[in-house]
C-alpha cells in the first residue's frame, strides 16, 4: 500500500522545533495535523518527552478553570516518572503555600494524583507557611489566582521541578496542545495567555519550562476567531507573536500528498509543464484536475501503478528487439487511468505531435517505427532524428539534432499513432479513457 512520504516535513519541524522554543503548527481541519505529530512523536519518543493534552475536552468547564484542567493533565503525564516522584512535597509547600491552600494541596494530591505515601506535611509547616504568607501576601494574592498569568501554586512548582530533572537527564521536553481552534475564543485565548507568560523562576522561559510549547490550530480560521472576539481592526499578528518564536510551521498533508504525485510524473513520465495537456472530455485541464485530488485519491493513483501496466516486454518489429512496457508513454496513460482522465484520441495525437519535447514523451514506443530511424523529422522546424540502442537487453531511443540526412516517409504524425496504439493496449483499462468522439475505444456498439 502507497503511503505519502512526510519524511522531509518531518525533519523541516525538527529543525523548526530547535529554532523556536513556542510555536504554532497550522494545519486545517483534516488535513493529517494528527498523524503528523504522532509520527514526529514515535520518531523522537527515545531522546524527547511529550505530553500531549486535548483542551477540546474541557470545553464545557467555565473559563477560569480551563487552565488548572491543563495543569491537572500536565500533572498526570508526569506522575509516573521518577523524577515526578523524588521532589520534596516540603520544600513545595513551604515554597508556594498560604493557609488558604494548603489543605487543597492535601486533598488534590490524596484523591488525583497516587502517590501513596510519598507525601508527609508535618504541622511545623504551618508555621513557616504563616511566616513567608506575612512576608509575600500582596504578591500571593496573584500566585494563587487560578488561571491567572502570574498563578503559580504548588502544581505548578511541582511541574516545573519535574521537567527541569528530566532535561538534566538528557531529555527535551515538548508540551503539545492539540485542535485549540476548535475551543471558544474565551478558552482558546486564555491559554495562548497563560503560556506565553514568561516566569523568573528557575530560570524558565514559560510557564512550565518545557524546552518547546506547540500550540496546535488553524492559523487561518484562528485569524477569523480572533477578529470576531476582538473586532477587526484588533492586530491578530502582534497578539500571536507574543506566543510564537518566529512564524507558525504550516503543514499540509494534501499538499505533500500533491507534490509526491507531481514527482511521480515528473520522474517517472519526464512530464512537467502540465499546462499544455489536454483537458478531459468535460473541459478540465490535468492541472485542475490534479490539484482537486484528496490524499485518498492520490494514494490511489499512485499505489501499485506499475501494476496498471502489462509486464511483458513489447517486441520491435526488427532485429528480434525489445523495449519495456513500463515506460514514459506508458506511465503517463496508466495515470489518466486511475485519476479516470478521458480524454479524446484525436487531442492525445494532436499534443504529441505539437512540439519536439512532447514527442518525446513517447520515448522508445517510437522505435516500432523502424523505417524513421536516422531519416529526418521536422516539429515546427525542430529538426531532429533518432536512432536505437541496446542497454541492459532492451532497446532504448536516441535522439540527435542531424547535419544531415534523407526526410522520413513517415510523419511524425504516423510515428505517433502507431506508438500510442500500442502504448493504450498495453496499460490496463486504457481503452476506457480514451474517446473518439466521446465513445471510448474500448467500447461496442450493437446496433
Amino acid at each position: 500500500m502507497t503511503t505519502i512520504d512526510i519524511t522531509h516535513e518531518l525533519k523541516r519541524f525538527e529543525q523548526h522545533l530547535d529554532q523556536n522554543s513556542q510555536t504554532i503548527l497550522s494545519a486545517k481541519f483534516g488535513d493529517g495535523k494528527t498523524y503528523f505529530l504522532n509520527e514526529y512523536i514515535h520518531q523522537h519518543e527515545a531522546d524527547t518527552f511529550f505530553v500531549v493534552l486535548h483542551p477540546v475536552n474541557y470545553v464545557v468547564s467555565p473559563n477560569e478553570d480551563i487552565f488548572e484542567y491543563i495543569k491537572r493533565d500536565i500533572l498526570c503525564s508526569l506522575v509516573h516518572r521518577s523524577e515526578f516522584q523524588e521532589i520534596d512535597w516540603n520544600d513545595a509547600l513551604v515554597e508556594v503555600l498560604n493557609y488558604d491552600t494548603l489543605l487543597e494541596t492535601v486533598d488534590t494530591i490524596a484523591s488525583n494524583i497516587p502517590l501513596g505515601n510519598l507525601v508527609t506535611i508535618p504541622f511545623h509547616l504551618f508555621k513557616k507557611v504563616d511566616d513567608k504568607f506575612a512576608i509575600d501576601k500582596y504578591f500571593d494574592r496573584f500566585k494563587h489566582t487560578k488561571g491567572g498569568l502570574f498563578e503559580f501554586d504548588q502544581f505548578t512548582f511541582a511541574i516545573q521541578r519535574t521537567i527541569r530533572a528530566i532535561q538534566k537527564a538528557g531529555q527535551r521536553c515538548v508540551l503539545v496542545i492539540e485542535d485549540l481552534d476548535r475551543l471558544d475564543p474565551g478558552h482558546l485565548f486564555r491559554i495562548l495567555n497563560v503560556l506565553s507568560a514568561h516566569i523568573d523562576s528557575d530560570k524558565c522561559t514559560n510557564k512550565f519550562c518545557f524546552d518547546n510549547i506547540v500550540a496546535v490550530l488553524d492559523y487561518d480560521t484562528t485569524r477569523h476567531i480572533f477578529h470576531h472576539f476582538y473586532g477587526e481592526k484588533a492586530n491578530y499578528e502582534g497578539y500571536m507573536s507574543k506566543f510564537m518564536s518566529s512564524h507558525p510551521f504550516e503543514y499540509s498533508i494534501t499538499k505533500v500528498a500533491h507534490e509526491q504525485l507531481f514527482n511521480y510524473i515528473e520522474k517517472e513520465c519526464h512530464f512537467s509543464a502540465l499546462c499544455e495537456f489536454p483537458a478531459n472530455v468535460n473541459n478540465v485541464t490535468l492541472p485542475k484536475c490534479l490539484a482537486s485530488l484528496s490524499v485518498r485519491d492520490v494514494v490511489h493513483v499512485l499505489d501499485k501503478i506499475e501494476l496498471q501496466i502489462d509486464s511483458q516486454d513489447v517486441e520491435l518489429p526488427y532485429h528480434n528487439g525489445i523495449i519495456r512496457s513500463a515506460d514514459y508513454l506508458t506511465r503517463l496513460l496508466a495515470l489518466l487511468v486511475r485519476m479516470g482522465y478521458r480524454v479524446g484520441y484525436n487531442a492525445l495525437i494532436d499534443f504529441f505531435v505539437d512540439d519536439l519535447e512532447w514527442f518525446k514523451l513517447l520515448n522508445n514506443y517510437v522505435l516500432l517505427s523502424p523505417e524513421a530511424e536516422y531519416k529526418v523529422l521536422n516539429i515546427n522546424s525542430d529538426i531532429f532524428t533518432f536512432e536505437t540502442v541496446e542497454r541492459d537487453g532492451c532497446n532504448s531511443i536516441v535522439w540527435h539534432s542531424p547535419f544531415i540526412g534523407a526526410d522520413s516517409k513517415l510523419s511524425v504524425r504516423d510515428i505517433a499513432i502507431k506508438a500510442l496504439s500500442v502504448a493504450i493496449d498495453r496499460v490496463h483499462d486504457c481503452h476506457q479513457i480514451i474517446v473518439t468522439n466521446d465513445i471510448p475505444l474500448g467500447e461496442v456498439y450493437y446496433e
